[in-house]
């Protein structure tokens, strides 16, 4: 992600760095899209929704949220009242 929230990659680029093909990527993105987490500005050039993730200035931040697609539904990130479980070094979440 580049300051303003933005990741330029192509559907190729993402698939190289992911070790998979072309035709998993495109799904994957417009699920991520459903999902609110980012939308497609123009090829290879995506947008993290920035009530998520953001990488920038505050100027930039409150820049980005004005430019939100009105189509991007509200993301919902749980509550948590406790800690969630710690992971253990293999990445499994702890028995208990």
């Amino acid at each position: 992600m580049t300051d303003g929230g933005f990741v330029t990659l192509t559907l190729g680029d993402i698939a190289e760095r992911l070790a998979t093909s072309k035709s998993n990527i495109s799904p994957a993105l417009n699920r991520l899209a459903e999902l609110g987490l980012l939308w497609r500005i123009s090829n290879g050039l995506y947008r993290i929704n920035p009530r998520i993730a953001f990488k920038g200035s505050q100027e930039e931040w409150i820049e980005a949220l004005e430019e939100v697609p009105a189509n991007i539904p509200e993301v919902v990130l749980p509550s948590y009242r406790r800690r969630p479980p710690r992971t253990n070094r293999s990445g499994l979440a702890a028995a208990g």
